[in-house]
């Protein structure tokens, strides 16, 4: 089978419609409202090839928007995961500094750096981030403050230190990158540009206990 028509074919199945896109899209909009709580993704007929971070522009590209892929080893699986996003949202492949959707994955600390992230005239213009991991048990220890969080809170989310990092650079609210992270036991949470990440030694200064 083709690269080509193998695309189409998973693309048929990944396709998010009717009741599947909704639920999905409450999903993304509740981990932005409840920031670093992992929730449950509906399950899907995704092929195990496709990894679920494609769930976000899956479930919110379209026609007028746009999506960069980075990461896996293997460039025909990452070329096979862009195929089936444009196919099946008919959204535009295009650079990641231009990029309306961002999937990330291999936790690559150079891509918060690569992306968009708005104006304070414009700051719904940063890009939406899908980023994925194994889980979210591993990773560097983070400190979780801001809007929408009640107290603090250390936990993981299965990036290291270097991602964290480069990802709390960006995020200068109102500008930065909404971020939703995928584990691949159907789980995801969010990382939204508003939220204050402190990581790993910054914690003990910070004194968040």
């Amino acid at each position: 089978m083709s690269a080509a028509i193998d695309a189409i074919r998973l693309a048929s199945t990944a396709r998010l419609q009717g009741s599947a896109s909704t639920v999905v899209f409450r999903v993304l909009l509740e981990a932005l409202a409840r920031p670093g709580r992992p929730l449950e993704l509906p399950e899907l007929a995704m092929d195990p090839r496709l990894p679920n971070a494609l769930l976000l522009p899956l479930a919110l590209a379209d026609l007028g928007t746009s999506f960069w892929v980075h990461g896996l080893y293997d460039e025909r699986e990452r070329k096979l995961a862009a195929d089936v996003v444009r196919e099946a949202t008919g959204a535009r492949l295009a650079a990641p500094n231009v990029a309306t959707f961002v999937v990330c994955l291999d936790g690559d600390p150079s891509v918060p750096s690569r992306v968009r992230i708005g104006s304070e005239l414009a700051p719904e213009a940063g890009v939406k981030m899908a980023v994925q991991v194994e889980n979210f048990a591993t990773g560097a220890p983070i400190s979780i403050t801001g809007p929408g969080i009640a107290e603090a809170f250390i936990t993981t989310v299965g990036l290291d230190r270097a991602f964290l990092k480069a990802l709390r650079n960006r995020n200068q609210p109102p500008v930065g990158i909404d971020t939703w992270v995928f584990d691949r036991h159907h789980r995801v949470l969010a990382l939204p540009r508003s939220t204050r990440i402190g990581v790993v030694d910054d914690v003990a200064r910070e004194g968040v206990n």
